[in-house]
């Protein structure tokens, strides 16, 4: 069995039940536990979402130091959370810099612990679903594509592969309510599309 580990923000929480069935019969998928208690606040870091840069990190320290880090591939998103703008001021959650930082420092252990790693882009965010009456937070379609580009060039210098589930999603050509459920999950349709479209990459690349 090859055993991959997978780590992303609340959307992964919905994809990743549904991928399973995709996956070839000889990969096993682990990824952070605490799915059930993440779903209390898909918009809070908790449980197993992956949360941002910085949470994913930490995570990833702990198991180096544990010696839980048992994989031979690593597939990971974090962008949500970095690029959430507290209101009123607005202010990035993780600047560019530090975004960066902290996706170069996830890949120094993983180059260290030998483990092949696939980044999966941040799918994207539509800021008119944030009403600032309701949502103590927003987000910005620019943000989600500069964090995007931060990433494929920090993968690039590492030599590490890019699943770009961004463009996955946004050629399925769907909008507004006929793509979300609510500010930023997704309806089971595209759901079901993304896991289909994500275990065929991980089935592809893991050999």
């Amino acid at each position: 069995m090859i055993k991959v580990l997978l780590i992303g923000d609340s959307i992964s929480l919905d994809y990743s039940p549904v991928m399973k069935k995709y996956l070839r019969g000889d990969i096993v998928i682990y990824s952070r536990p605490g799915t059930e208690e993440a779903y209390k606040n898909l918009d809070l870091p908790i449980g197993g979402n992956g949360g941002d840069s910085r949470r994913v990190l930490n995570y990833i320290k702990e198991l180096r130091d544990t010696g839980a880090l048992d994989c031979k591939y690593f597939f990971f998103n974090c962008g949500l959370h970095d690029i959430k703008r507290e209101r009123p001021d607005e202010n990035l959650q993780i600047d560019e810099s530090t975004y960066r930082a902290n996706l170069q420092a996830i890949m120094d252990i993983m180059r260290e612990k030998g483990i092949k790693t696939v980044f999966m882009t941040t799918t994207e965010a539509d800021g008119s679903r944030y009403p600032i009456e309701k949502m103590p937070f927003t987000r910005r379609a620019e943000d989600v594509l500069a964090y995007n580009e931060i990433a494929r060039d920090v993968m690039k210098k590492n030599g590490a592969d890019v699943i770009d589930l961004y463009q996955f999603t946004h050629d399925l050509g769907l909008t507004g309510n006929a793509l979300f459920r609510d500010h930023t999950h997704f309806r089971p349709d595209v759901i079901e599309a993304q896991a289909k479209y994500l275990a065929g990459e991980i089935n592809s690349y893991v050999k």
